[in-house]
């Protein structure tokens, strides 16, 4: 690992030959400001900014990203005012690094409170700007790669953070690859014994699956080539933490089709679905449904079609069939066209992740403790739930109607007159089940109750009611 693999990298995304004199300056700097300081693992600790800025270069991040994930540590290690990097640099990498850092300037009574101060600076900052919390994924990934060389109570507080908060957040950001290496390092230390049980079990399945799988995708292959349809295919094997999930949920580890899924990807949507068609004559669908993820993607912006199929010996296998473009797309979420969006990132985030929305929201929360809880709310277990129309609503599990009503908005919630389940009449405090179509019906003389707030999940919802409750009593 070196600047130079790093600009090299760099150089296979930015092919307008961008001066990358700015990155080799924050290097520079960096490395004199950490010069004699020592990770735990014994290497230098320009070691470490250099590995956050490789992981982001291969998110494809921008120039001042990546200067910024080299700076990320000189304002709270080498006490480097903000004034100064921006002067040295510019004001907005300077933002950056100051995003990530934590506030050490305060006094606190607790290490609880310490958490949870930090902990919501850096996700309100993700209202403002994306690139910040993205910074602090990299950062925390090479963390986790390195914790065998901390102590066991900090390896066991940094996995806890990181399966509860930091993985959650990738994973609402569609950054798939970072959300499921975060989940299994996070496993190995939490868990070491099903964590190694798991591995070998899961690794003789691939044994006996790897010449079923081989033979579908040479047959795949050529049907597709028969049918003028140019593909790549390639093996998904599903991460072990969401594994020991699934069996959590009592699902037979035996049973699961997307433990080695079929990752097929072709040049457009159209081709998409007949490929679908084509996988559906050729190896007969099981009876469970179809899942249209490029029609109706999900919350973080995945899109994919997954079908479950027969293939051979009667082994259940999952397809999953996608464009090249959506390939990225699953991986990368959010950023996967970086280079594209550039500074609209930030646009593109509001617009298209529900994440935004709830941190917007929650950031009128006053205490801090109260703050975190509510994330870790939002972070849990979660429930899909559709509009009329299509649309997804993601949820915690336990929500209601109600919540559902204004995670859509201000003129549902406070005009909510009834709701349609699934076809059919139900009470707005019915609890909402997986995949729920839920239709919010309204009327203007129609207003909230304060015993509903009782009955909500998110703090959305109860904050919702208690203002207009309260206005209401005023007026």
């Amino acid at each position: 690992m070196s600047i130079e693999n790093l600009i090299k990298r760099m150089e296979e995304y930015n092919s307008n030959e961008e001066d990358f004199s700015m990155v080799i300056k924050a290097y520079e700097y960096a490395e004199k400001l950490h010069e004699g300081q020592k990770r735990q693992s014994g290497e230098p600790y320009i070691t470490h900014p250099l590995a956050v800025a490789m992981i982001l270069s291969e998110l494809e991040a921008d120039i001042d990203t990546i200067a910024a994930a080299l700076l990320h540590d000189v304002i709270e290690d080498c006490n480097v005012p903000k004034e100064y990097i921006a002067a040295e640099f510019n004001p907005f990498i300077a933002d950056l690094v100051d995003g990530v850092t934590k506030i050490s300037d305060l006094q606190f009574e607790s290490k609880d409170e310490e958490f949870a101060t930090n902990t919501r600076k850096l996700i309100s900052t993700i209202s403002e700007e994306i690139r910040i919390i993205i910074i602090k994924l990299a950062d925390r990934l090479h963390n986790m790669r390195t914790l065998e060389y901390v102590d066991e109570r900090r390896r066991l507080t940094n996995s806890n953070e990181t399966r509860d908060i930091f993985a959650p957040i990738a994973d609402r950001l569609g950054l798939r690859r970072i959300k499921e290496e975060l989940d299994d390092l996070s496993f190995k230390y939490l868990d070491p014994a099903t964590y190694i049980e798991l591995s070998d079990q899961v690794n003789k399945i691939k044994v006996g699956y790897s010449e079923s799988l081989s033979s579908m995708i040479d047959n795949t292959k050529s049907w597709l080539y028969e049918n003028q349809i140019p593909n790549e295919m390639r093996i998904r094997n599903k991460n072990l933490y969401g594994i020991q999930k699934r069996l959590d949920d009592k699902e037979n580890l035996y049973n699961m089709p997307d433990l080695m899924a079929l990752i097929v990807k072709v040049n457009n949507i159209k081709t998409c679905y007949e490929t679908l068609g084509l996988v559906h004559e050729k190896y007969k669908p099981t009876n469970i449904e179809m899942r249209d993820y490029l029609f109706h993607p999900k919350v973080n912006m995945y899109r994919s079609i997954h079908t479950n199929v027969f293939g051979p010996e009667n082994r259940v296998v999952q397809y999953r069939i996608r464009t090249h473009e959506i390939d990225r797309e699953a991986s990368y979420g959010i950023v996967a066209n970086w280079q594209a969006h550039k500074s609209d990132i930030n646009e593109v985030f509001r617009k298209n992740i529900q994440l935004y929305d709830s941190i917007v929201d929650l950031s009128l929360e006053s205490n801090d403790q109260h703050f975190l809880e509510a994330i870790y709310k939002e972070l849990d277990t979660y429930i899909y739930a559709f509009t009329p129309t299509g649309n997804i609503v993601q949820l915690p599990i336990g929500s209601t109607a109600i919540d559902f009503a204004y995670k859509l908005g201000d003129e549902y919630g406070d005009k909510l007159n009834g709701v349609i389940i699934n076809g059919e009449e139900a009470d707005p405090l019915t609890e909402l089940s997986q995949k729920a179509i839920v239709n919010i019906l309204t009327d203007d003389c129609a207003a909230p109750k304060e015993e509903w707030i009782d009955h909500c999940v998110t703090r959305l919802a109860k904050r919702k009611i208690l203002t207009y409750t309260q206005n209401n009593v005023t007026l």
